[in-house]
């Protein structure tokens, strides 16, 4: 052979090794790499002695080479933390494939389990991710806050004493003091007295963090076994939580809001210093919270405000009107304000009578007007009555005072032959008395 066209040959060979060779380099160095997308709690902000979730996407951020998928293996990937309590992780996640020319890099979406211990003072924690490869452990740093600013539950407008008869008005305002929002607000009233309603819940259409939680992590179908893992940890969080459930209806308080609750409050016995408490009750996550409010009352027999009856119907009857006389007496050494006298039978007018304002130991008369005609049946009825007032900027309510009357039918005039001849009778027994009295003449 031609010692050029050997030459050119050597040559042409080392160019192809060389190209090899740095096709094999390719593989050697363009190895995948896992990166962190994103990351994210429930609840936003812990506080102490919570349970939630982290929930992390991790995603193969390198191109493979020439003859490389560039495709990641992980063999597990969990979190750890020195003040943080980290439960259980993932193993045997398989491989993650890179982006590509026609692809896009491949991702997952894997949610932790985490507790905050008791007492952990506010500020941010840095967990450690671990993801162990084939090729080593890789660490990546996941904050998570702890903010245990909590609900308050504030005095808003409670009278140092409420009479024993009747409903008094109370005030309370809860505070959410929170970054985040919080779910399942409810107020429960405890004591020796008459709650309405008995509890009171703030009610919000707008989803959970659960329910974005939910929507917002993908992975069930991605990893293996994740759903299983996240039902158990559903019913671990359940065991903790004395196994509360999501509500249909979500109450909620944004961060930051407060709103004012009002009960009306009717004692069942007279007494000193008698308390009253309210139970808040609020969930940060799944995680169930509590604060309270107690106070102290004094319940007094304030009958002085009352009603007299002067006149009314023993019966009426029916289609007809009776008519009901009163006064409205303050017996009491304070004058007393925004005075109403509410009748509370639909039969009954008007429906209401404005006083204003009564001095102490006053009277007022008033005068009502029972109606029947729509009245269908016969017999005893009730015409109820009872006194709103104001007193020292509050509100109150007297007991109800009923009166009893009886519907009867009404009686119709007999028109036979006997009364229609009536005064043609009378008549002819003048004539005849006149005539008999002049032939004796």
């Amino acid at each position: 052979m031609d010692k050029r066209f050997l030459l050119k040959m050597f040559n042409a060979l080392c160019v192809i090794s060389i190209l090899l060779g740095s096709s094999f380099l390719a593989i050697d160095v363009s190895y995948a790499q896992i990166s962190i997308v994103d990351s994210k709690t429930n609840p936003e902000y812990f506080m102490a002695g919570d349970t939630g979730t982290v929930t992390v996407i991790i995603k193969n951020s390198r191109s493979g080479g020439i003859l490389s998928s560039g495709a990641v293996s992980i063999n597990e990937i969990y979190l750890e933390s020195n003040e943080i309590i980290c439960h259980q992780g993932y193993s045997n996640i398989g491989d993650i494939l890179p982006g590509g020319i026609l692809s896009a890099a491949e991702s997952k979406s894997l949610v932790f389990p985490v507790t905050v211990p008791q007492n952990t003072k506010d500020g941010v924690y840095l967990l450690n991710l671990k993801v162990v490869m084939d090729s080593g452990v890789k660490t990546y740093p996941i904050p998570i806050e702890v903010d245990n600013k909590e609900v308050d539950l504030i005095e808003q407008k409670i009278p140092s004493s409420i009479p024993l008869k009747g409903y008094t008005n109370v005030e309370l305002r809860v505070v959410n003091n929170r970054s985040n929002p919080v779910y399942n607000v409810r107020i429960k009233p405890v004591g020796d007295f008459d709650f309405t309603p008995s509890e009171a819940i703030i009610l919000s259409s707008s989803p959970s963090e659960e329910e974005k939680a939910n929507t917002d992590t993908v992975s069930s179908q991605i990893i293996p076994g994740l759903s299983d893992m996240l039902g158990q940890y559903e019913e671990y969080l359940g065991g903790m939580l004395g196994g509360q459930k999501e509500m249909a209806q979500i109450s909620k308080l944004a961060p930051f809001e407060s709103k004012v609750v009002t009960f009306s409050v009717m004692p069942n016995k007279l007494g000193d210093n008698m308390k009253m408490s309210f139970i808040l009750q609020y969930a940060n996550g799944k995680n169930i919270h509590t604060n309270k409010l107690v106070k102290s009352v004094d319940v007094m027999d304030m009958e002085e405000i009352k009603i007299v009856f002067n006149e009314y119907p023993s019966s009426i009857n029916r289609g007809r009107e009776g008519e009901i006389s009163m006064d409205v007496v303050n017996g009491s050494s304070e004058k007393i304000e925004s005075v109403r006298v509410i009748a509370l039978n639909d039969n009954i007018i008007p429906s209401e009578i404005f006083i204003g304002e009564m001095p102490a130991n006053s009277t007022f008369p008033a005068s009502f007007t029972i109606t029947t005609d729509k009245i269908q049946d016969t017999g005893e009825k009730d015409a109820t009555f009872k006194v709103i007032y104001k007193s020292g900027g509050t509100y109150y309510e007297s007991s109800k005072y009923p009166v009893k009357y009886n519907v009867i039918t009404s009686s119709t005039p007999k028109t036979g032959f006997t009364y229609t001849m009536l005064p043609l009778i009378l008549v002819v027994f003048i004539v005849l008395g006149i005539f008999i009295i002049k032939r004796k003449r």
